[in-house]
């Protein structure tokens, strides 16, 4: 008889992470202090200082997971729809759902590391990143990677068209992006903005009609 493997345990590094990131998610990160997270992981201010320099050192660390979460769901999304048609139209239309699921926490790649738990961009907002030069240049590199990953693949739709649309495929991929984060900023001031995918159709109705 086969024994279902025993559920590994989060290190003690990624589950500080992961107590930080929820608690910098519903506080933000200057209602979030060191203390608090040591107390809610149940470790010592040492164990915490052995992995961590500082609360900005796990901030930072917090944000390269979490684009490494986006980057690795994006990828798996992009490989699985390309398996499911030869249609650039059909691949574009998958990869747009799946990534709306993906912000709505219904797609998640691999278990619990691959689920985005909430915007931390939102989380630690504009201000913060002004007085903090490093969670700046971490974001900073990662929009401007994510917001064109599907740039190729809307140039190819947008080859389709039955007249030119004199718009660029990196255009179209960096408005869906700023679409979705967008959402994610503004449903933290208003709950009735977390409908991702009545913003993800309007999109793809617009889209359609570019392309007629």
């Amino acid at each position: 008889m086969n024994s279902s493997p025993a559920p590994t345990k989060r290190s003690t590094p990624n589950r500080l992470m992961d107590v930080a990131q929820a608690m910098f998610v519903k506080n933000g990160y200057h209602g979030v202090a060191v203390d608090k997270i040591i107390a809610q992981t149940g470790v010592s201010k040492g164990t915490f200082f052995y992995h961590f320099k500082s609360k900005e050192d796990l901030a930072q660390r917090l944000l390269e997971r979490y684009f490494e979460r986006i980057a690795a769901a994006a990828n798996a999304i992009g490989t699985a729809a390309a398996q499911q048609s030869d249609d650039p139209r059909q691949i574009l239309d998958i990869c747009l759902t799946e990534f709306e699921n993906l912000f709505n926490g219904r797609h998640v790649q691999g278990g619990a590391d691959e689920s985005l738990d909430g915007c931390l961009m939102a989380a630690f907002s504009y201000q913060l990143f002004n007085h903090i030069p490093s969670l700046r240049a971490i974001s900073a590199q990662a929009i401007n990677r994510f917001s064109t990953a599907y740039a190729p693949l809307f140039d190819e739709v947008l080859a389709t068209a039955n007249s030119p649309t004199g718009i660029s495929g990196e255009t179209l991929s960096k408005h869906y992006f700023a679409l979705m984060q967008g959402t994610l900023l503004v449903s933290r001031i208003d709950p009735a903005w977390t409908d991702f995918k009545q913003q993800v159709d309007s999109f793809k109705k617009m889209l359609n009609a570019l392309l007629k």
